[in-house]
């Protein structure tokens, strides 16, 4: 019996294999053909380079506390990807029937802002990946939630937490309450569901 399931697994991961195989390599190809170094550098620069960015040292500890427990509870002690996350929100999309969750960390969604476009496709997600592991390795933690934290959407045509704190309150993203920062970071989430104006009322 023992023999038999074995044999049947390993059946099924010859048939997966198989079928992931040609979707890795598009991702290997894409993420190698496309996401060097000196790109990243790049693209990091012209995002500093943007009005309304703000370097991590003003910008409301609270505000990045709710951010984090929001978008990635354990951003400081993995490597760019959370397999506890991705599992949750893969098993809950299945007892869903549809899409629901995501469970990418900050540094994938940094990874998709900055290099993709948001279709769903295997190979797309997987180069974000590689990418994610390129940023990791590449700046510290506190960096990557600077830039994430300045190229975050927050409907209306707004960008980053500092644009839509003036935005939105016409206040400095330090000078936001409590209140106004569980706004934000929900609108996070739905940009075009949630509206810090609507949620306000």
């Amino acid at each position: 019996m023992i023999k038999k399931i074995f044999k049947i697994l390993l059946i099924l991961m010859v048939v997966i294999a198989i079928f992931l195989a040609p979707i890795f390599y598009e991702a290997f190809e894409m993420y190698h053909s496309n996401y060097s170094d000196e790109k990243l550098t790049t693209i990091i620069e012209e995002v500093q380079a943007n009005p309304g960015y703000v370097e991590i040292d003003n910008i409301s500890d609270q505000y990045l506390e709710a951010l984090i427990e929001s978008e990635d509870l354990r951003f400081y002690s993995h490597h760019g990807f959370d397999i506890v996350s991705t599992s949750r929100a893969f098993f809950n999309n299945i007892s869903a029937q549809k899409f629901q969750q995501g469970g990418s960390t900050i540094t994938q969604q940094l990874a998709k802002n900055l290099f993709f476009s948001f279709e769903k496709k295997i190979s797309r997600k997987l180069s974000e990946l590689f990418v994610a592991f390129k940023i990791e390795k590449k700046l510290s933690k506190d960096e990557i939630l600077e830039l994430y934290c300045n190229i975050i959407y927050f409907g209306n045509g707004v960008y980053g937490i500092q644009s839509a704190a003036q935005f939105y309150y016409d206040k400095d993203n330090t000078q936001l309450s409590k209140m106004e920062i569980d706004a934000l970071v929900k609108t996070i989430k739905s940009p075009n569901l949630y509206n810090p104006f609507d949620i306000d009322k």
